[in-house]
C-alpha cells in the first residue's frame, strides 16, 4: 500500500498497543489520547482537533465510536478502527453507515485479551474505510500475539 508513507493518526492511543506496532514496521505515526495513559506524543480531544494526518487507524471507545467514525472518514484517504464485532448492530447507527459505509471488515477470528486475564469475552473486527478494495475476510491469528 504505496499511501503508508503518509502520516497515520491513531487519535486513542491508550498505551500504544496499535501506534508501537505500526512505529515497529517503519511507519510514521502520531500518537495522541484525551488522556495521557503514558504513551504517544500529547494529549488532545480527537472530536474537537480532527485528524492529523490523511491515515487514522485506531481503537476509539466504543461510547464515541460513531462520532469517531464521523470526525475521521471525511477526506481521509484509509480510516481502520478496531470496533466490537457487532458495531453495527444498532438502529441508531443506520444513518452514519448509509453515511460512511465501510469498504472492508476484517474479522478476527480469535478474542483479544484486553485486560491481559486470559479471558477474552468480545469478538472484534477491523472496519476499514477509504481507497481499498470492497470485501470481508477472515484473519487468523497471528503466530506471534501482536495483541496480548
Amino acid at each position: 500500500m504505496p499511501y503508508l508513507n503518509s502520516t497515520i493518526h491513531d487519535p486513542c492511543c491508550g498505551d500504544g498497543a496499535i501506534a508501537a506496532v505500526l512505529r515497529e514496521h517503519g511507519l510514521h505515526v502520531v500518537a495522541t489520547d484525551l488522556v495521557d495513559r503514558g504513551y504517544g506524543d500529547g494529549q488532545e480531544d480527537f472530536l474537537r482537533v480532527g485528524r492529523r494526518g490523511p491515515l487514522v487507524i485506531g481503537n476509539p471507545p466504543f461510547n464515541l465510536a460513531a462520532k469517531f467514525i464521523a470526525t475521521a472518514v471525511p477526506g481521509a484517504r484509509l480510516v481502520a478502527f478496531l470496533l466490537k464485532e457487532g458495531f453495527w448492530h444498532a438502529a441508531s447507527r443506520i444513518a452514519l453507515h448509509e453515511r460512511f459505509p465501510p469498504r472492508q471488515e476484517l474479522i478476527l477470528t480469535w478474542r483479544l485479551d484486553w485486560t491481559g486475564q486470559k479471558r477474552p469475552t468480545m469478538n472484534t473486527t477491523w472496519w476499514v474505510w477509504g481507497d481499498v478494495p470492497a470485501g470481508r475476510w477472515l484473519l487468523p491469528k497471528p503466530e506471534e500475539d501482536v495483541y496480548a
